[in-house]
């Protein structure tokens, strides 16, 4: 026997009866089976699986100043007034040889310093004496004065500030000549009138004194209160090896003393007829005037006479 499922969908079966030929049924229409909904199933909720939250983006930090640890202020030193360096001015000063402003020539240069520029006219230092000095022009550093030491002294015109200078005045013996004067002043030489002084080997005579300039000389003295006689030349004997020689055999002519006789003579310059080199050597010497006597002298200047002459041979 077969069984047939009436349909696919049909939960009914037939059971189909031994072949014994039937009628064919009229075919009962079978129903449409109303479809039996399919239950849908609900959706049994489920916990959602978390999702982990995502963690929060730290915010960027806003920079911030540190906050400054207070410090203790370093204090400003208080500066120390100081006193102002004073400017320094240079006055140059040299000396008078008159008033009010006639300069020495070749004379003292002096330095004078001073915090204001300006300067008297005339002073005088204790480095240079009784000299005037006069306000020239513009100075230096160079071995300068302060205007205010006490070796500066300050004068309000030039008499008072000048006084002159004195010097010698002197007549040349030989030849006689006025119009000389002497570079010492009177307090560097200390000479008295009619004094005779030497400068080389030229004689004069002390007249007095002066502040005038002349010929200047410089001088020695010589213990003289007269002039020596004008040079002359006088005939005698000369020898340079003996009185005898002199007095007995000797050639005579004439040479040159400081007197005018051979006895008055202290100087003998022989030749030399302007009588400023002495002879030099021993001479000895018998005058042409004075017959049977000689005189001694050596390098010029007499040591001995009158002698008696020796016999000759």
């Amino acid at each position: 026997m077969a069984v047939d499922k009436l349909n696919s969908r049909s939960p009914y079966f037939l059971v189909a009866s031994p072949s014994v030929p039937t009628p064919t049924p009229v075919p009962v229409p079978v129903p449409v089976p109303v479809p039996v909904p399919v239950p849908v199933p609900v959706p049994v909720p489920t916990a959602p699986t978390p999702t982990p939250p995502t963690p929060p983006t730290p915010p960027s930090p806003t920079p911030t100043a540190p906050t400054p640890v207070p410090t203790a202020p370093t204090p400003t030193p208080t500066p120390v007034p100081t006193a102002p360096t004073p400017s320094i001015f240079y006055r140059q000063y040299r000396n008078l040889a008159s008033c009010p402003s006639t300069l020495e020539g070749a004379g003292i240069v002096r330095n004078i310093s001073h915090t204001s520029n300006s300067f008297p006219t005339y002073i005088r230092t204790a480095q240079d004496g009784s000299e005037c000095l006069y306000s020239y022009t513009t100075g230096s550093s160079v071995g300068a004065i302060a205007l205010t030491s006490p070796d500066v002294t300050i004068f309000n015109n030039c008499t008072d500030c000048f006084t002159p200078p004195t010097y010698y005045s002197l007549t040349r013996c030989n030849p006689e000549a006025s119009g000389f004067t002497t570079s010492q002043t009177t307090s560097e030489i200390s000479l008295s009138p009619n004094d005779i002084v030497l400068s080389g080997a030229t004689y004069f005579r002390v007249t007095g004194t002066t502040t005038s300039v002349g010929n200047v000389v410089t001088v020695s003295t010589t213990g003289l209160t007269e002039c020596p006689p004008v040079c002359t030349g006088i005939s005698i004997y000369r020898s340079i090896s003996s009185a005898q020689e002199a007095c007995c055999s000797a050639k005579g002519n004439t040479q040159y003393f400081d007197d005018t006789t051979v006895s008055a003579s202290t100087r003998f310059y022989a030749f030399d007829s302007s009588c400023t080199t002495l002879y030099s050597g021993t001479a000895y010497i018998m005058s042409a005037n004075e017959l049977g006597y000689y005189y001694t002298f050596v390098n010029g200047i007499k040591t001995a006479g009158p002698t008696l002459c020796p016999e000759c041979p």
